[in-house]
């Protein structure tokens, strides 16, 4: 056994040693992701494993084990993530893998963001219908009434006032929601595109990159030695 073999089976092990990467990946057909109203066909990966460290050659090694978590984010969550660091509880992603639950699919989605806005906008303007025939109702007992009561009076103006408020200040609220939540769609679309774009020609720059010279096949660019399924990283 090499010494770098003998490092892979006794090397240093603690509940405080991680290993932690990025992948990129492209799926097919395209998935649905939390926190996002279309699906990708690109998205990144996260994945935490459980780590050792040997040392061996006079070098320090790191290399994974058991695999802790794998978290999935869409390209705008991901943008979102490393730009947007101390705000609230983060950004939305999906828990794709854990030791507990193994892999983990999304439940399908019930109605698309532009049918619940669809069906909230009739609610609130049914309940405003709602809201002036109550209105007309009760202005229609007053003005029919021999002599109007100052607390009648009164009441009216409240309801023409809670009226007002529904149509004036509730209405605006919902349709601005509404926008904003369609800037969030038109920019995750927009990272969708240019992610597909962006891997579309890194792949043909490699296979043109790799016709020229195939000598770089056997080059590791990622400075990681390759031992059966185990892959260590250089410190």
């Amino acid at each position: 056994m090499s010494d770098i073999d003998e490092s892979l089976t006794k090397g240093e092990a603690h509940p405080a040693y991680g290993m932690v990467s990025f992948s990129r990946v492209t799926c097919t057909p395209a998935r649905e992701m939390f926190g996002s109203n279309i699906k990708h066909g690109n998205y990144i990966s996260l994945r935490i494993k459980r780590a050792r460290k040997g040392i061996s050659l006079n070098r320090e090694w790191f290399f994974g084990r058991e695999r802790m978590i794998e978290v999935n984010l869409s390209e705008a969550q991901f943008a979102e993530m490393i730009t947007s660091m101390n705000v609230a509880d983060g950004v939305p992603c999906t828990i794709a893998w854990t030791p507990e639950d193994g892999m983990i699919k999304l439940p399908p989605k019930k109605e698309t963001t532009n049918e619940t806005f669809q069906r909230e906008l009739k609610q609130k303007l049914a309940n405003i219908d709602q809201q002036c025939n109550d209105v007309y109702k009760f202005a229609l007992e007053v003005a029919n009434a021999k002599s109007a009561k100052k607390s009648d009076r009164q009441e009216l103006a409240k309801k023409i006032s809670y009226l007002h408020a529904d149509i004036f200040s509730n209405i605006p609220y919902v349709a601005s929601a509404f926008e904003k939540t369609m800037e969030k769609t038109v920019t995750a679309a927009k990272a969708e595109v240019e992610a597909t774009v962006k891997n579309k020609m890194f792949s043909i720059a490699q296979l043109k990159i790799v016709e020229e010279n195939p000598e770089m096949l056997d080059f590791d660019t990622n400075g990681l030695i390759e031992i059966g399924e185990e892959k260590w990283k250089r410190a």
